[in-house]
């Protein structure tokens, strides 16, 4: 018994672990194929300016590729002088595996198919392209593995560069392969590093280079680190009336059931399967009362009324019970957790009959349900969110309700946590948050990362029958909180829906659950963001003006014509006022920190002391 309760604890405290996970997703993720032309993807680096080049430089990146039915595309394309072309071609397709560098359209350059053979379809590997224009001789590194070759041509000093789709003149392309780029690196002949895109922060089709904010222009982009910032919609569809709603948090697996079928959901393969029971069926509920019991690995469906539960049996392919009557939920939106303690189904909270409830209710898989006596006392609620921390602690964040349960006493939002300890069936208030400014309940269940010490919860504005789910993170300790990621819309009823966060460790994603059901069917809706999430401040880069950063001749145009138009003004102004007679010999015994441009100057770059820009408005723009 004790080593089957251990196993039941260990996804428990995986999950804590993992959610705060440092695996980000970045990169740019190609269009390819299954999209038409106009809407596969391309990047291109700099693309109004040309790099200047005389003597070579190195091109590095990481590339993921992904197996579709058709995979034959351009990887890079770099165009010398606006005459020649040097592209990488993949076409990766199973056993048949090909990597090409061609030059001028008619010489190709191969890897061998052994050097291709080890690689993993979502694999991270290395690309190296070096130019070597004294040698005249290219070289390409993929895995390690490096083909070189001879060209002849011109001196080339000046390259554009192009990833997937390029539209530039008669280099037009629209092969794109299936793959995702990042981690993108430009260095001079010396090895000296000239650009670094690692294509995580960006703007809408834009991000900007980490040395000189130099711009990689997108075209169809899909940004990798947005999957942390914007909800996925994975499935939506409909099913009979009443369905109910479980996950089994180890195989990231959830369970859909009604009186007709289970629909088992695979969350990582996002694969929906129909299991048609050999007979009995859950109870018909107007609330979700359906739990996955780990230890027993059965499907639990129960109802208040009666002493027993219908359960779903894997091996046998049936429930244990055939009750069709529809039930009145009399703990509507109640938690519910098994304990890994006992492996006891408990049920807290909840609302029924005009009456808010704060009793904790325990029932095992024979016997009547019993009312447990815990020390301390919460107000009666409904509509939080629970979460196990650890093994022996269960944490209530929320909710909306009375301190005397009545409904007609006018009930209110609470924004606080409990925790309550299992072992000794206490429970004791952690924190209130005050200042709330705007009202929202919660999603039933909740995510702890024990690692950084917070819970992950779904907010609800339940105003609106029209509403949407927010995620927020609660420092256990303050209360302190932040909003995470986009909005979800959402149907939102305080009887007749239900909305649930869960967290799947096989590709670190958490999943956001609304159903709302009504006399004929049930709504379903499933998003998924990945782990950690984010919120956008942290990943969207403003527009920024690049126009000086494309080759030393502007920065030293400007800087000579700026450094002319302050000593006109200086000597202009010398007979005027004998404090601002300054010539070079007497500048080392002044404050420059004290020196500001001439009020009457409507525009102006000032060197001289304390470096200052102003616009036409005279506005002091420097920090921009």
């Amino acid at each position: 018994m004790s080593c089957q309760r251990l196993f039941f604890l260990l996804p428990l405290c995986l999950n804590a672990l993992l959610i705060h996970s440092n695996t980000i997703s970045t990169g740019l993720w190609f269009r390819s194929h299954e999209y038409s032309s106009e809407k596969r993807t391309s990047l291109a680096l700099c693309p109004e300016k040309q790099f200047h080049f005389s003597s070579g430089f190195e091109l590095s990146f990481d590339i993921q590729l992904r197996k579709e039915l058709h995979n034959y595309g351009y990887i890079f394309r770099i165009i010398g002088n606006d005459s020649v072309a040097f592209d990488l071609l993949s076409n990766f397709n199973g056993g048949k595996r090909s990597l090409v560098l061609t030059y001028r359209n008619n010489s190709s350059i191969p890897f061998e198919s052994a050097d291709l053979s080890a690689y993993r379809y979502g694999e991270w590997v290395p690309v190296v392209f070096r130019l070597d224009s004294r040698k005249k001789e290219i070289t390409v590194s993929f895995m390690g593995k490096e083909i070189k070759s001879a060209y002849h041509s011109s001196a080339l000093k000046s390259f554009r560069i192009f990833f997937g789709y390029c539209d530039f003149q008669r280099f037009k392309s629209t092969e794109v392969p299936p793959m995702t780029i990042k981690n993108i690196r430009l260095l001079d002949h010396q090895k000296r590093q000239i650009a670094s895109w690692e294509l995580k922060k960006h703007g809408f089709n834009i991000s900007y280079d980490d040395l000189h904010d130099l711009p990689a222009i997108a075209c169809n982009p899909v940004w990798e680190v947005d999957r942390h910032i914007i909800w996925k919609k994975e499935k939506a569809f409909s099913a009979p009336a009443h369905t109910q709603v479980a996950g089994n948090h180890e195989e990231g697996v959830v369970y859909f059931a009604n009186q007709q079928f289970i629909l088992k959901y695979d969350l990582e393969k996002n694969k929906m399967d129909t299991i048609f029971p050999a007979g009995g069926n859950p109870y018909k509920e107007r609330a979700n009362q359906m739990i996955y019991h780990p230890f027993y690995n059965e499907l639990w469906s129960y109802d208040f009324d009666k002493q027993t539960i219908s359960r779903y049996l894997f091996d046998r392919n049936l429930w244990t019970n055939g009750d069709k009557e529809l039930k009145n939920p009399l703990y509507s939106q109640h938690n519910s957790f098994i304990s890994p303690a006992d492996s006891c189904l408990y049920v807290f909270g909840g609302y029924g009959e005009y009456r808010y409830k704060n009793s904790l209710l325990k029932k095992g898989v024979s016997g009547k349900w019993t009312l447990v006596n815990y020390k301390g006392s919460i107000t009666p609620r409904f509509l939080a969110s629970a979460g196990l921390k650890g093994k022996d602690t269960l944490l209530l964040l929320g909710g909306y309700g009375h301190p005397s349960g009545k409904q007609e006493l006018g009930p209110e939002n609470y924004y606080d946590l409990y925790e309550l300890d299992l072992k000794n069936f206490v429970m004791s208030k952690r924190w209130k948050l005050n200042d709330i400014s705007r009202d929202f309940v919660h999603a039933n269940a909740m995510i702890i990362d024990e690692q950084t010490k917070q819970a992950f919860s779904l907010c609800i504005d339940n105003n609106k029958t029209k509403s949407y789910m927010i995620l927020k993170s609660f420092d256990l300790s303050t209360g302190a909180n932040h909003e995470f990621a986009d909005t979800i819309p959402c149907t939102f009823d305080t009887v007749n829906s239900f909305c649930t966060l869960y967290y799947n460790k096989n590709n670190n994603r958490l999943y956001a659950i609304n159903l709302h059901n009504d006399e004929e069917k049930s709504e379903i809706k499933v998003y998924s963001l990945a782990c950690p999430p984010f919120d956008p401040k942290q990943i969207y880069q403003s527009e920024k003006d690049t126009h000086l950063v494309f080759g030393n001749k502007y920065w030293i145009a400007g800087i000579i014509a700026s450094l002319l138009t302050v000593c006109f003004f200086i000597f202009r102004n010398r007979k005027n006022s004998r404090q601002k007679r300054l010539v070079i010999s007497e500048i080392k015994d002044v404050n420059l920190d004290r020196i500001t441009v001439n009020d009457k100057i409507p525009s102006s770059v000032n060197f001289i002391g304390r470096f200052q820009v102003f616009d036409k408005t005279k506005a002091d723009v420097t920090s921009l």
